[in-house]
């Protein structure tokens, strides 16, 4: 088994608790945060003094706890999560407290309504409830991550990728509606959309919503998020559970919070504590046997989901006009994925057959350079006419070319005898850009045996791998494109 890779913030190690990442154990603390202030403040109100002090001794020691745990990790996605948690929490209970008093102030509540009506400023839960936060604001302090959230609001590398990244994730939902396929946004953003002087590598979007909207596309994004907003909508802290439910919604806003900054919502583990939190808050607005006005509930629920995913595409259509590509996506070698990429006005249109042992795993970049710098379609299906035929490696033997087409091959392999014979019959011109180091044999073949009507070009510097020359190619690609 292997060891988990280790994070590190300055010199100090971010805790990542078993889990491969610390922004996902970030998450789990995040997410129990609201659910210990609750055993926090239900400890206040025990009856009796000999179980009322270890409870709240013990409660107040859990969500110090909690809260050490989620500091350690220096996770900044988790305090936002953290923080925006605790506020909905206190928010929401403190409009049910003006509610409570402002009930017991009328008068026909009786005692209980007196009792109320007592201002939390003078209650000693107030001023311990306050010295937890102090203690855990103190905590941030001192071991760095406030400083390291701070950085983050002027600006560091992380925070700049994750801007740069998800602005080329709505231009993908934009282009590619159906999505790229599970497991492809990285590789996808990185081959065709990340700037071509940029090398940074991704596995996903970064953020767990884009990361969804990209792989699987608007219909499922749209699905998951009206009944995300249906629940939250419908789930109006109401009745003898109110205190709870805000509690549990809290946690659950806690999860949602946390997947805006990291991929984290692809752990399954992660997902159990907002999962039963959410069964939990189904079950108790069932037992307040309150019948919701499911029609108000239902079309609030689809506007703003229209809202946002409107926001959502007009956010990636406008990225795509600033973009000085058009990428064209379909299905190719079993993905949904680009199969075209053009400049605003091509003066010519290329189809070009990739070998991935000439341009690598992944040529999207070399695709977007070719098509700026020789101002050309470039397509990889053979769907209508274009004017060059750019094969590479293997590839160079699989498709015949026509008359009106001209022909340029990169690094072609040895042929076979059948190849060979068919090939000493093409009377088309070619180019035949040849690799100046020979690695395995194939451009010492091609010198020993040319072609008719056929010109050698050699490749300098570089081996099978042709990416190196790449600018060189495509000042070769231009002259014939441009019909010189």
């Amino acid at each position: 088994m292997s060891e988990l890779p280790e994070y590190l913030y300055g010199d100090s190690l971010r805790w990542n608790f078993g889990f491969e990442n610390p922004n996902k154990a970030a998450v789990l603390f995040a997410c129990l945060l609201p659910l210990c202030w609750l055993a926090w403040s239900a400890s206040w109100r025990i009856g009796r003094l000999w179980l009322r002090i270890p409870a709240i001794v013990f409660s107040g020691l859990l969500f110090l706890g909690a809260g050490g745990c989620l500091l350690s990790t220096f996770s900044r996605g988790g305090l936002v999560a953290g923080l925006v948690a605790m506020g909905y929490l206190w928010f929401q209970s403190f409009l049910r407290l003006k509610v409570v008093r402002s009930e017991g102030d009328g008068g026909d509540e009786g005692d209980e309504g007196k009792g109320e009506t007592t201002s939390f400023w003078q209650s000693p839960s107030f001023w311990f409830s306050l010295l937890l936060i102090l203690l855990l604001i103190c905590g941030a302090i001192w071991c760095g991550l406030a400083e390291r959230a701070s950085s983050g609001i002027v600006g560091d590398a992380s925070v700049t990728h994750r801007l740069e990244l998800w602005k080329g994730a709505l231009q993908m939902a934009h282009d590619n509606p159906l999505g790229f396929g599970a497991g492809q946004s990285g590789t996808a953003y990185m081959d065709w959309y990340q700037a071509l002087e940029r090398t940074e590598g991704y596995r996903t979007m970064v953020n767990s919503y884009l990361t969804f909207l990209v792989e699987r596309g608007w219909a499922l994004f749209g699905l998951s998020l009206t009944l995300a907003v249906l629940f939250w909508r419908w789930s109006l802290p109401h009745g003898k559970h109110c205190q709870l439910i805000i509690s549990l919604k809290a946690s659950i806003l806690a999860f949602l919070v946390a997947g805006f900054f990291s991929t984290t919502m692809e752990n399954p583990w992660l997902w159990i504590l907002p999962s039963l939190a959410a069964f939990a808050v189904v079950a108790m607005m069932f037992a307040t046997k309150e019948t919701p006005r499911w029609g108000v509930v239902l079309r609030d629920s689809i506007t703003i989901t229209l809202l946002l995913l409107g926001g959502l595409w007009m956010l990636g259509w406008w990225m795509a006009s600033k973009d000085p590509l058009i990428r064209e996506c379909g299905h190719r070698d079993g993905l949904r994925t680009v199969v075209s990429v053009s400049p605003r006005n091509p003066a010519h249109s290329i189809h070009l057959i990739p070998d991935p042992i000439v341009l690598g795993d992944r040529y999207g970049k070399l695709i977007q350079a070719l098509a700026l710098g020789a101002n050309s379609r470039v397509g990889l299906e053979g769907g209508g006419k274009s004017d060059l035929l750019l094969a590479t490696g293997v590839e160079c033997f699989k498709k015949a070319s026509d008359e009106r087409q001209q022909v340029i091959w990169i690094a072609p392999p040895v042929p076979s005898e059948s190849e060979a014979a068919n090939l000493a019959r093409f009377a088309h011109p070619a180019l035949l850009l040849n690799p100046e180091i020979d690695e395995d044999g194939r451009s010492s073949w091609w010198i020993a045996h040319p072609l008719p009507h056929t010109q050698i070009i050699p490749l300098d510097g570089v081996g099978t791998r042709i990416d190196w020359a790449w600018d060189r190619i495509i000042e070769i690609i231009k002259k014939p494109a441009d019909g010189i």
